[in-house]
């Protein structure tokens, strides 16, 4: 026993990864076919929870690959991509479309909590629809600063608070939003 174990040795077992491969297999062309699939496994509706990563590294990352912040608004950023992409899948299986969103990694949050997406001016989370969410989060990247550390686990305990307050009653989808720097 003792000794330390790397996380890139830790593979899923055998028939755990079977199991996954059986219930939705990555073999879609098209969406309406991931979309059968997905309610033929039972999977009929979701409560989207998105999490976004204000850490500094946006700065480092985005310098790299766009000359720029990952969070900036003058092109259409990661983010933002993300988000135009999910538009119009999301809503066929989050029922009532309010989407409770939340920052993290930023100099209210850093590596302890997270924040509502608007706080502290507005400490609701929830946004309904798509373009509230959007117009959300650019303008929480305005008036939000950078910090860090980058770490999942607030983001991830608040996910589950969420789950219970449904009392485990709906399939909660986790959407971290972040560069990847962790």
């Amino acid at each position: 026993m003792g000794g330390s174990s790397s996380r890139a040795n830790i593979a899923p077992a055998p028939m755990m990864q079977q199991q996954l491969q059986n219930i939705i297999p990555d073999k879609y062309k098209q969406f309406s076919e991931l979309e059968q699939a997905l309610k033929y496994a039972g999977i009929e509706s979701i409560q989207m929870v998105i999490g976004f990563d204000f850490s500094k590294s946006n700065e480092w990352s985005g310098e790299r690959s766009y000359k720029q912040s990952l969070h900036g608004l003058n092109y259409l950023n990661p983010y933002l991509h993300v988000l135009n992409v999910l538009e119009p899948i999301i809503p066929k299986f989050d029922d009532d479309g309010i989407f409770p969103a939340f920052r993290f990694g930023c100099t209210l949050t850093r590596d302890q909590t997270v924040a509502p997406l608007l706080a502290p001016a507005n400490t609701d989370p929830h946004f309904t629809g798509f373009s509230q969410l959007i117009q959300g989060y650019k303008d929480a990247v305005q008036q939000t600063t950078l910090s860090g550390p980058t770490t999942f686990a607030p983001m991830i305990k608040q996910a589950i608070e969420i789950c219970k307050a449904y009392g485990g009653r709906q399939l909660i989808f986790l959407l971290l939003l972040t560069d990847g720097d962790v």
